[in-house]
């Protein structure tokens, strides 16, 4: 009999799947600038009042910096003074409390953030402490290492440019021999802090450093739990007038490397350190670090010094603007693509009777005959001579560390391999 053709298999022509292209991996990069210690005296005020009155326009500090500043992604100093307000007047060393205005010329020349946590950040007591912030929010500055309350937060995930940035703030405390161990109290620059301002700055205790790490392990955890791809730590510490790290120093680097900071800033000892690559303990990471920037601006110079103290005076002049390239891949991995730095020197000049105050970036400014003009550095007898000196000074002590860490980046993928977004 036929077969009956209902139940015969009808032949499927045969689909095939196509294998999903692989999706490019791409990145995106973003530059973050750190200055040093941005510090006012009364020079500084007294020239920034040119104009009469009690005015004060600090605009010439940052002219000659303002284009560098601007270009970066974000960009960030320390600020160490207070601004309780001039009612009862301003005041300087060893205690400072500074005019408002400072603050119009850091937002002008393109900062972007203020750092807080310092020796002092209580020098004008409570009062300084909330109007300071309460001043840097109005001027529409990010203030890191200190808040208004315990409801807020003193670190923070930054989002800039797509690329999110842990971000944290922390500033030694100096007790007195006999309080070193107390868990109750706190001493900035030999200031007892009120209980109520205990927890609104970050500082480590030296003799407590356990204490110090653990707080550090859980902001970490958190920020990258908020999205952070980046850890960021700005460190004021050291000692003073010091031109190499201390012991430390460098411990306190590498237990912060083993923790997962990627990038550690520091400021304080008011002259340039050296830059250092750390790598942890089982070689998965490394971490960056600048160890001083020294001064931003600052009165502190060789003509200020004693005789006998001459030589620290001439290295307080300089500078260190930290410049890095952060790269995220769409994947994920974010590291640092190239370290880098601007050299910078204070040229502290007369004219026409009344000191002016110049933060010089060196290789622009030295660059050639009309460039030492354009910066300035001719209107002294000394500022040509005096901004090489500084140049070949901070370069010598700088560039080996620069050098070394970006000739041991490795990137997750080939160069060759990946395209910028």
């Amino acid at each position: 009999a036929a077969a009956d053709s209902s139940e015969t298999p009808v032949p499927q022509a045969a689909v095939s799947t196509p294998t999903p292209s692989p999706q490019p991996v791409t990145y995106k990069e973003i530059t973050l600038l750190s200055a040093g210690d941005m510090m006012l005296y009364a020079s500084m005020s007294d020239s920034a009042k040119k104009y009469g009155g009690d005015t004060h326009d600090f605009s010439e500090l940052t002219r000659y910096v303002k284009e560098i500043i601007s270009s970066h992604s974000y960009s960030v100093v320390n600020f160490e003074a207070t601004l309780a307000g001039g009612e009862k007047g301003y005041s300087y060393y060893p205690a400072f409390n500074v005019p408002d205005g400072i603050l119009k010329t850091a937002k002008e020349a393109g900062f972007d953030m203020m750092l807080f946590a310092n020796n002092h950040t209580y020098d004008s007591g409570h009062a300084g402490l909330i109007r300071t912030q309460e001043k840097f929010a109005e001027n529409s500055f990010d203030c890191l290492g200190t808040r208004l309350s315990e409801e807020n937060k003193s670190y923070t995930v930054k989002d800039v440019s797509g690329v999110k940035l842990g971000m944290l703030n922390y500033t030694y405390e100096a007790p007195p021999e006999s309080e070193k161990n107390d868990k109750t109290q706190k001493f900035l620059n030999g200031i007892r802090l009120d209980s109520r301002d205990i927890n609104l700055v970050d500082s480590f205790n030296e003799n407590r450093l356990e204490d110090f790490y653990g707080e550090v392990k859980e902001r970490i955890s958190e920020m990258k739990l908020g999205g952070a791809s980046f850890i960021v730590m700005f460190i004021h510490w050291g000692n003073e007038y010091e031109h190499s790290a201390s012991t430390l120093q460098k411990e306190i680097a590498q237990r912060l490397c083993e923790l997962g900071v990627d990038l550690l800033i520091g400021s304080h000892p008011h002259v340039v350190q050296p830059v250092a690559t750390y790598t942890a303990a089982d070689n998965t990471r490394t971490m960056l670090c600048y160890y001083s920037l020294g001064n931003f601006t600052s009165a502190q110079n060789r003509l200020t010094f004693s005789e006998e103290n001459y030589e620290r005076g001439i290295y307080t002049e300089n500078g260190l603007m930290a410049s890095v390239t952060i790269r995220k891949y769409s994947t994920g991995e974010t590291v640092i693509s190239r370290a880098g730095y601007y050299a910078t020197w204070m040229h502290r000049h007369s004219v026409n009777g009344r000191l002016v105050f110049n933060v010089v970036p060196l290789e622009k400014a030295l660059a050639s005959d009309e460039t030492k003009a354009a910066y300035g550095l001719t209107e002294s007898s000394f500022g040509v001579e005096h901004a090489a000196e500084a140049y070949r000074y901070i370069t010598e002590l700088v560039q080996p560390g620069i050098n070394a860490f970006n000739s041991g980046i490795k990137f997750p993928y080939p160069e060759n391999t990946v395209e910028q977004e």
